[in-house]
């Protein structure tokens, strides 16, 4: 099993499911039917060129998420620009008004007139189908009705007059309502309200205009400049963006925000029923730094008090989100969240999605960013009652999503389904889409959870996107630490029995090939269940270092004995063996004689200025808990190695460590005097010199 698929057993970042459909023309506008999410709404073109590629807006079907379907064409004038901006006004079951950016022809702006803001009934499938998790099903019927034109207008004084380079850079739409001013929910409404969402006010900005301007206008089927509610003058500035926001629970009051380079403006706006609006305030301005000032690129509410700004850093540096907490009269703001963009340099687009609220007001809001090398980065930021809003969080970043610029990213609408949660609420979920010069339309399908989840006893949850569980991923990191504990061990304990050093346990003699174990020494017996001497069985067993001491002394005979081993021939080894324990028996016919006899070689050692021919060496085992190890080498080999000291060169403090260390493995005793240490050989197995801890 991979790794992936084991991240998504144990709650990991769920799978998300793409879907990707090349058109023939490029695209620049795009809007979800904000009433069903299976509906997407794009368009753009060549423009007046000779190139052939056509002006169109096309009807999209997103219900299977893992495919895009046209539905309906809407084929536009070849002589007349492509569409710059798109948004959806109203939804119906039957029906979407549809508003476009959208100039004239050029013979019509040389005669004065750029009618740029458009209007169209777009007809939907006669069957809408019912919303599913996995959306596979077949699509909605492919027969529609044609589009109908229904308005051509020049809002912008500039779209009057001489000819210039005027176009609408900007359309945006106040949040969808029901007709009857409630907030969008899956419940039953009265048979000629439901469902029926619409938007009330909508904003333009113009771009390359000789005075460019932000509008503000109602919507209606038929919009004109003599309906504009609020007319801002730029001069030569221009808007990067613009959002609008329900200030009231009346429906029918609003708040305008709108950005410059580097400035930010909120105007409370007036309605058709004579309200005055508030004159333009700017409430925040990016600072200047040694390198220049960072650029506002995009902005969106995310609540009537809340506002999300996008901002590109100086040179292409980076990339900022930053929350600002507006007052009440919409003339001051406080900046709360910032938040770096990693792996961004610059950013070409933003869009929210606000989930559905909890009981206590708790809300999550699913941000998008869109990057100037084609990669969209998705986080996640919610308002909790009584805390405010909390830390980003980044839920995905995905690269390469377009073969060349974004030039769009937008989110469709969250319409939460009908509360109490049962048993029969299906699965939710938001589509996020993006569309760029490439031609390419790229949805993605993100699924939704509810929050407290189901069977916790709360049955009126807020929902809120599936993103990495913390629960998950720390099982998933304690499920990999012991699989990496699983493989050290039996590395560990396989290689103790090839060395003898424990009794078979996993029997890793049967199963390893002979020459690995040859290459580790070969294996030996298990001590405790077939002593096997490391010496000669015929020398005294060695159990403490005042025997290897006294061992060490012994040299001639042991050295004897391994030229007697090496002359002999493989068959006459047993003979031979035991002819030279024989003699060694003779030589040797008691235990305590072979110790006086070694006790006396020891004292002429003490007594003479020749170094041995053999010398015990004593190393403290860092790494296992204080334990001692004792071997004999060659005087000649302990030279050659620097990092071992003799008793006599150690400090007072040292040899007083080496003491208790030496009680403690119970390899010495004080009645045995310090006088038996003096030919010993100090040092630790990691080889750092009379480094000892206390």
């Amino acid at each position: 099993m991979s790794g992936k698929a084991v991240a998504g057993l144990l709650g990991g970042t769920p799978t998300i499911h793409v879907a990707r459909k090349q058109l023939a023309y490029p695209l620049y506008g795009a809007d979800f039917d904000p009433l069903n999410h299976h509906f997407l709404l794009v368009g753009g073109g060549g423009g007046s060129s000779s190139t052939g590629v056509p002006n169109r807006i096309s009807l999209l079907d997103t219900s299977n998420r893992s495919e895009i379907k046209e539905i309906s064409d809407i084929l536009l004038a070849p002589d007349e620009d492509n569409v710059s901006s798109l948004a959806i006004a109203e939804s119906s079951p039957q029906s979407l008004l549809a508003y476009a950016g959208i100039n004239s022809s050029v013979k019509d702006q040389e005669a004065g007139i750029n009618e740029h803001f458009r209007s169209f009934r777009v007809p939907l499938p006669a069957k809408r189908k019912k919303e599913k998790d996995t959306s596979d099903s077949e699509p909605p019927a492919a027969h529609v009705a044609p589009t109908q034109p229904l308005a051509r207008e020049a809002i912008f004084r500039a779209a009057t007059g001489p000819k210039n380079d005027c176009y609408q850079r900007v359309l945006r739409l106040s949040p969808p309502t029901y007709a009857d001013g409630t907030e969008p929910t899956i419940e039953e409404k009265p048979a000629q309200l439901a469902p029926h969402l619409i938007r009330k006010v909508a904003t333009i900005a113009s771009g390359l205009a000789t005075q460019n301007e932000v509008i503000t206008l109602p919507v209606t089927e038929t919009p004109s400049a003599t309906q504009v509610i609020s007319r801002i003058n730029l001069e030569k500035n221009e808007a990067n963006d613009a959002d609008l926001v329900g200030i009231d629970t009346t429906g029918i009051s609003f708040a305008l925000a709108y950005a410059t380079d580097h400035e930010l403006f909120l105007q409370q706006l007036g309605d058709q029923q004579g309200t005055v609006n508030s004159d333009p305030v700017k409430v925040y301005e990016t600072q200047l730094g040694p390198n220049g000032r960072s650029k506002i690129r995009a902005l969106r509410f995310l609540s009537p008090r809340h506002l999300l700004l996008l901002q590109n850093r100086q040179n292409k540096s980076g990339v900022e989100l930053i929350v600002l907490k507006l007052s009440r009269d919409f003339a001051k703001v406080q900046q709360t969240l910032v938040k770096y963009l990693k792996n961004l340099k610059q950013a070409v687009g933003l869009d929210t999605c606000a989930l559905s609220k909890g009981q206590d007001g708790s809300q999550q809001f699913v941000i998008a960013v869109a990057g100037q090398d084609s990669s969209v980065q998705i986080h996640t930021l919610d308002y909790i009652a009584g805390e405010g809003m909390t830390s980003f969080k980044q839920y995905a970043d995905v690269v390469h999503v377009h073969s060349g610029p974004i030039t769009r990213i937008v989110f469709s609408n969250f319409i939460s389904p009908k509360l109490p949660i049962s048993g029969q609420t299906p699965p939710q979920y938001i589509r996020l889409a993006t569309i760029g010069v490439d031609k390419n339309v790229v949805v993605q399908t993100l699924p939704l959870k509810p929050s407290p989840a189901t069977g916790t006893g709360q049955n009126m949850p807020r929902y809120v996107l599936i993103g990495p569980s913390e629960t998950g991923s720390l099982i998933y990191n304690i499920f990999l630490a012991l699989i990496a504990l699983f493989v050290c061990t039996t590395a560990v304990i396989s290689y103790l029995e090839l060395r003898g050093a424990i009794p078979p346990i996993l029997g890793a003699t049967k199963y390893l090939p002979q020459r690995w174990q040859n290459s580790h020494g070969g294996s030996y017996p298990y001590a405790h269940d077939n002593p096997g001497p490391m010496i000669p069985a015929s020398m005294p067993a060695v159990e403490s270092i005042i025997d290897k001491i006294r061992l060490s002394e012994a040299t001639p005979v042991i050295e004897k004995m391994e030229e007697i081993q090496q002359s002999i021939k493989l068959a006459e080894a047993s003979e031979a063996i035991k002819s030279m324990q024989s003699d060694i028996a003779t030589a040797i016919p008691s235990m305590q004689e072979v110790q006086d006899t070694l006790a006396g070689l020891v004292a002429q050692q003490q007594s003479s200025d020749t170094e041995p021919n053999k010398a015990v060496i004593v190393r403290d085992l860092e790494h296992s808990g204080g334990e001692l190890s004792t071997e004999l080498r060659k005087a000649a080999d302990i030279a050659k190695e620097g990092t071992l000291r003799k008793w006599d060169s150690l400090t007072g403090h040292e040899q007083k460590t080496w003491k208790r260390k030496l009680k403690e493995a119970g390899q010495w005793t004080e009645h045995q005097g310090e006088a038996i240490l003096k030919g010993v050989f100090f040092g630790q197995l990691a080889g750092v010199v009379g480094h000892i801890v206390g």
